[in-house]
């Protein structure tokens, strides 16, 4: 599976409104957003009016979900994404994000830690991250959390440009809380 920590992934984050991958077949749950992964056992809604676009879940996320483009001159869609990694059984929660985060600090340009913490969603424990980076077309603030259960790694990323992320945060926050482990 892929290696969700890398930092590749998030240029492809940054590129995804300028690339188009096909739509993938979702099950219904009569909400737009919904969206269920039963090979990978987790099931999230994101916002409605989202496009949401399946990946291989090897080199691309097993799904994503790009924002509208706003008003006005914005040039970078709000995105989400879902990445599953397949882990030794022993792996637990810390070790799989001390894992990513370090592969995160050592493949960035720039990387600023802004918060960190253990939250519970959907009554399964996770870990959050918030952090700035940038890429050859933005400065981008991002928040993940990560899951560990079953022997897989779940990483959620939320990305925005980072003058844009304090108007999205309650949306991908409330977007994560969907989150749910089958």
């Amino acid at each position: 599976m892929n290696n969700p920590g890398s930092m590749k992934m998030a240029l492809m984050m940054a590129c995804s409104v300028l690339v188009s991958i096909p739509s993938c077949t979702q099950e219904r749950s009569g909400h737009a957003g919904f969206y269920i992964s039963r090979a990978n056992g987790f099931s999230i809604v994101f916002p409605e009016d989202w496009r949401i676009n399946e990946g291989d879940g090897e080199i691309l996320p097993v799904v994503e979900a790009i924002s509208p483009l706003e008003e006005g001159p914005d040039k970078f869609a709000e995105y989400m994404s879902v990445d599953v990694e397949d882990l030794d059984r022993k792996t637990g929660l810390k070790e799989y994000f001390l894992r990513l985060r370090g592969e995160q600090i050592d493949e960035a340009t720039y990387f600023e830690e802004i918060e960190r913490g253990e939250i519970s969603i959907s009554g399964e424990r996770a870990m959050y991250m918030l952090f700035d980076m940038d890429t050859p077309d933005a400065y981008l603030r991002v928040l993940q959390y990560f899951f560990v259960n079953g022997g897989k790694g779940y990483l959620i990323s939320c990305v925005a440009e980072s003058t844009q992320f304090p108007k999205h945060r309650t949306e991908f926050e409330e977007t994560a809380r969907t989150f749910q482990l089958k």
